[in-house]
């Protein structure tokens, strides 16, 4: 990037003070910034800027900027004076450079500074952003009927497959568009796309702002509360998806949440900036869908985006001049987008099929009278240019979009959609790990529900939170569906998702984590422990199982005495997940407490629940682990209570009814290690009896490392596979998942841990 120069103007017309514009970058290096154009006098003169290590440097000073002939065009030239040997001085990667003032030279009208072509300087706050202008958007009166052009250019489209666009597609698209000519054209050419869930149609087209909505929103998904809506489970009507809702105060409330929770990420990103700077660049993944309603009101035909949600959300916080800053919360920013593009009086109550489509259209109408009023006229030699409403307006109001439309009327385009968009967020784009699974969740769950696989209320239970249903009995009921009932089921599914080459239950477990986690979703962290092996019992698909869902879980430790395998089966379910939920397990190896002359004993997940569920003691504590779990408190708020026998609650209080050591959180890792091991029949102390024989301690302490590294080389070469089969897909799209300084540093770390295997490679036939 050039050096930047800010400079300072006289004699500014009164409509001009309140305009920055910049120049071109020029050949010799420089990037001239300007505040306003002078009319008599200006000058241009360079101080010295720092380098990053604090040393400074002799700068050429810019004397003056010519312009040729062809001013208005903005090409014109710099002469930066030289050094002595007549060469410009070495400068620094992107130095910032203060102008002390102007001199009092005078300076001819044809030597004012100008802007590139295209170029102007935009306003956002306190920055200033050098504006490449797109495309001006079409304002005069768009042809009669467009929807019926629309409508032939569709029935071209898809002539060759099953699928037929009903008549109101023809009508939703050419509302979304101020070019159908153009939009003809480009629709009716639409070429076929290839997904392992099968083929869509797809077609480039460019889409007025306002008349786009956001559909289902991936990102911040896993930490949605249980109050919080999520769009419905999608049903088909001749090829359409249609998405079914109680009514429009509904609907708005859950496309509110979709847009709250892409706000953080865009202004972490800048996005706003980066859309004032060059527009939208990247397409927009968008389709018709319907949007049915309970009580009534009717149906009604849009345009949803199913990627660049973030983008039409920066898009419309622009034009709604809410851009510029923090000081609304993500929640009012989602507000006043909802409220501005679908007001409560427009679309509810209503009795039209247009209700949407109407209230949006007055949105754009409004923004393109605003553009139009906010046109500066020529003065003199001056060209006509646009004020700064204008020119956020024009950034804004059309966006690059590719319109997915079915080929099959079977449902097919909701999988090939689901995976498109998954494909585009595998590299530098992707989403958090955790939305990534709740997504695939999503995914799985409502594909399974369209194959008839899952009843409404099997899928309600994943989805939703009942209030009435304890955290931790929902939690072991989707266990028990999806891990037990249907494993085999889901399973398969995870497969079509592409995430894992082979599919064990710790994988399946992973994925599911943030589903099961909902009522305490953003209170707890989700963590890392839901990916280990042993998390639940391995067994859990084979065996069977009964829940039996007590009001209290210490029900269960009489009947887990007497050997009934439904009873510990479910304490030892619902106890990991209250355990891990509140962070009491968190690593592959968790240790326990030690002594002064003693190495900390660790020991597996596997290990823990098997040794707890072996005593009485170990089976209570998973009891109170269940009992004392509360979903809407942090974990340092949640102590544990330790095993008291002699209480009548089992639960160690003091003498106010609290948990004893409260203030650290009660029972910890180590606690539940050393009861662990009572169960296992090994003491905390004695080291399996090899204290006295440090080589022995390093053989166990080896051999538990090999079993890790073996688990985790098992988990690398799936991972692999995933990786190079995802890569090819994001490839189909233009796009790869990573670059080569990334993929570079990874293979050394490889190739080092290969090396590395050799230094303890066994010297015998057997181990």
């Amino acid at each position: 990037m050039p050096p930047i120069v800010r400079t300072s103007g006289r004699g500014l017309a009164p409509r001009e003070l309140n305009r920055l514009w910049c120049s071109r970058s020029f050949t010799c290096g420089w990037q001239i910034l300007g505040e306003g154009w002078g009319t008599s006098k200006s000058a241009l003169e360079a101080v010295d800027a720092s380098h990053p290590d604090g040393a400074t440097q002799e700068l050429p000073v810019i004397r003056r900027v010519h312009y040729g002939p062809s001013h208005r065009e903005g090409l014109c030239h710099a002469e930066p004076s030289t050094t002595p040997e007549g060469r410009l001085p070495a400068m620094t990667p992107n130095p910032t450079f203060t102008i002390p003032g102007a001199d009092t030279e005078d300076i001819s009208e044809t030597e004012r500074p100008a802007l590139a072509t295209g170029e102007l300087i935009a306003e956002l706050g306190d920055m200033q952003i050098t504006a490449r202008l797109r495309p001006r958007p079409t304002i005069h009166k768009v042809r009669a009927r467009p929807g019926q052009l629309l409508s032939r250019s569709l029935d071209k489209a898809t002539a060759g497959v099953a699928f037929t666009a009903p008549r109101e597609a023809g009508r939703v698209i050419s509302r979304t568009t101020d070019d159908p000519a153009t939009a003809d054209a480009q629709i009716a050419g639409a070429f076929r796309v290839a997904t392992p869930e099968g083929e869509l149609l797809a077609a480039h087209y460019e889409a007025s702002t306002p008349m786009l909505l956001p559909g289902p929103q991936p990102r911040g998904m896993s930490v949605t509360r249980a109050g919080d809506p999520l769009w419905p489970s999608p049903t088909i009507r001749e090829g359409i998806p249609c998405y079914r809702f109680t009514d429009v105060a509904t609907y708005r409330a859950t496309t509110s949440g979709d847009i709250a929770r892409t706000v953080h990420d865009l202004r972490a990103r800048k996005r706003p900036a980066e859309i004032l700077a060059t527009g939208v660049r990247q397409e927009l993944a968008t389709h018709l869908a319907i949007l049915t309603f309970d009580d009534g009101t009717p149906d009604q035909f849009v345009v949803l985006i199913r990627d660049g949600i973030t983008r039409w959300t920066a898009c419309m916080m622009l034009g709604l001049g809410i851009a510029d800053g923090e000081r609304l919360t993500a929640k009012q920013v989602s507000e006043r987008i909802i409220d501005h593009l679908l007001p409560t009086v427009r679309v509810s109550p209503t009795t039209r099929d247009d209700a949407f489509q109407t209230a949006q259209h007055a949105v754009r109408t409004a923004w393109l009278r605003e553009y139009e009023a906010d046109q500066l006229p020529a003065r003199g030699q001056e060209p006509p240019s646009l004020g700064q409403r204008a020119i956020h307006l024009n950034q804004i109001l059309v966006v690059p979009t590719r319109l997915y439309l079915p080929t099959e009327v079977n449902g097919e385009m909701i999988g090939a959609i689901d995976r498109m968009v998954a494909d585009i967020h595998t590299g530098q784009e992707k989403w958090d790990d955790d939305d990534q699974f709740f997504k695939q969740t999503l995914d799985i769950l409502h594909a399974m529900h369209r194959q008839g696989v899952l009843t409404d209320d099997e899928l309600a239970l994943v989805i939703d939170v009942d209030d009435d249903l304890h955290a931790l009995d929902r939690a072991a009921r989707i266990c028990k569906l999806l891990l037990h009932d249907k494993y085999a089921l889901f399973k398969a599914q995870i497969r079509r998702q592409g995430a894992y080459g082979a599919v064990h239950l710790h994988h399946a477990v992973e994925i599911l984590a943030a589903a099961l986690s909902r009522p305490w979703a953003g209170i707890k962290p989700l963590g890392s422990a839901w990916t280990y092996k042993g998390v639940l019992d391995p067994n859990l698909p084979h065996n069977a199982l009964v829940l039996r869902s007590p009001d209290s879980y210490l029900e269960l430790v009489p009947l887990a005495l007497e050997g009934d395998p439904d009873a510990k089966a479910e304490l030892r379910l619902v106890g990991a997940i209250a355990l891990v939920a509140n962070g009491r397990v968190s690593t592959t190896l968790l240790g326990g407490s030690g002594g002064a002359k003693k190495s900390v004993r660790r020991i597996t997940f596997l290990e823990l629940f098997k040794g707890l569920l072996a005593t009485r003691k170990g089976l209570i504590q998973l009891a109170l682990a269940a009992d004392w779990f509360h979903a809407g408190y942090e974990p340092s708020s949640d102590p544990l209570p330790a095993v008291d026998m002699g209480a009548k609650s089992f639960a160690s209080l003091d003498a106010n009814g609290h948990v004893r050591g409260a203030s650290v959180g009660g029972v910890q890792t180590a606690d539940l290690v050393d009861l662990a091991l009572e169960g296992l029949q090994i003491s905390p102390d004695d080291e399996q009896d090899n204290d006295g024989d440090p080589v022995a301690r390093a053989r166990d302490e080896m051999e538990t490392r090999l079993k890790d590294l073996a688990d985790d080389a098992e988990a690398l070469n799936t991972l692999v596979a995933s990786i190079s089969e995802l890569r090819g897909r994001a490839q189909m799209v233009g796009q790869d998942i990573t670059g080569m300084a990334p993929w570079q540093e990874t293979l050394d770390h490889l190739m080092q841990a290969q090396a590395g295997m050799f230094t303890f490679r066994p010297t015998g036939t057997s181990a």
